[in-house]
């Protein structure tokens, strides 16, 4: 009695998704043949990067770039709205390295990717009232840095720690004195990441030590070898050694007071950008 009615019922349905399919594919083969289209595809080749994978050696790495693409469906979409081609529509999709630097706790980090024509400045805090003149210079020159501070001088000098982080800066954690036992590390951990949020979190050492590597890769910071670890002729040292990608610790003194404004104007009259780690090491 009702088998005619439900026959009736799955033919419409099937006539439905015929339609349906048959309407999809004629606007797909239409849209390939659209004038936008054609010229996305052509445009292809141009605007592709394929992405560098990150360089290892032994226990050491050194980031690699994302790559990109056209994001032909956006970009189709943008230009239809704007009825013709148009090259500031184009929108793109990035293309990740599979050996990604943030995958890596186990290696030490010796420097940023040459092709992205930045270096960073380290500020080892050791006198928080004189490195407050050098934030006043960098501040002056808007340039951004990451300072390494350990328990004592988070421990007393909140203030200078507070103004880090107003003013823009990265902190990374120096342990005690540069060593990186438990107790003072935890110490700055816990302050680091209750207090003060960073996408990723830094130890350094001036010379590879197996300790300190493991250390923080258990608490999954990344440690940083530095190009130079300077304590004197800084802006000597800068000048000859200098290159894409450097990673330069500058140790508190007197002298680097002296000398920073040089060293900063030096740095940006060759081209180079000055970033904190989390810009410089990001693909």
């Amino acid at each position: 009695m009702y088998l005619k009615p439900l026959l009736h019922l799955l033919l419409i349905l099937l006539l439905l998704c015929g339609s349906f399919m048959l309407t999809e594919k004629t606007v797909s083969v239409v849209r390939e043949y659209d004038d936008i289209m054609i010229m996305l595809k052509e445009q292809e080749k141009k605007y592709y990067r394929k992405p560098q994978e990150a360089k290892i050696v032994e226990d050491t790495i050194i980031p690699g770039l994302k790559g990109q693409q056209i994001d032909i469906d956006k970009s189709y979409s943008n230009m239809r709205r704007y009825g013709t081609f148009e090259e500031s529509l184009i929108e793109f999709i990035d293309i990740f390295p599979k050996i990604r630097w943030k995958n890596y706790h186990d290696k030490y980090i010796i420097q940023g990717n040459s092709e992205k024509n930045m270096i960073s400045l380290l500020f080892l805090v050791e006198h928080p009232q004189e490195d407050s003149k050098i934030l006043d210079i960098l501040k002056t020159k808007k340039i951004k840095a990451t300072f390494f501070i350990d328990d004592q001088g988070i421990e007393k000098n909140m203030n200078f720690v507070q103004r880090l982080v107003e003013e823009g800066h990265e902190i990374g954690n120096a342990g005690y004195r540069e060593k990186y036992d438990m107790y003072s590390f935890l110490k700055v951990d816990n302050l680091l990441k209750r207090r003060i949020k960073q996408p990723y979190y830094y130890c350094y050492s001036d010379k590879k030590d197996e300790k300190i590597l493991e250390v923080c890769k258990n608490y999954k910071y990344y440690t940083i070898l530095p190009t130079q670890s300077l304590d004197k002729d800084f802006y000597r040292i800068i000048k000859k050694q200098i290159r894409a990608g450097s990673i330069f610790l500058l140790k508190d003194s007197k002298e680097l007071e002296e000398q920073l404004p040089t060293i900063l104007n030096y740095i940006l009259s060759k081209g180079y950008q000055i970033e904190p780690l989390q810009i410089h090491l990001e693909e």
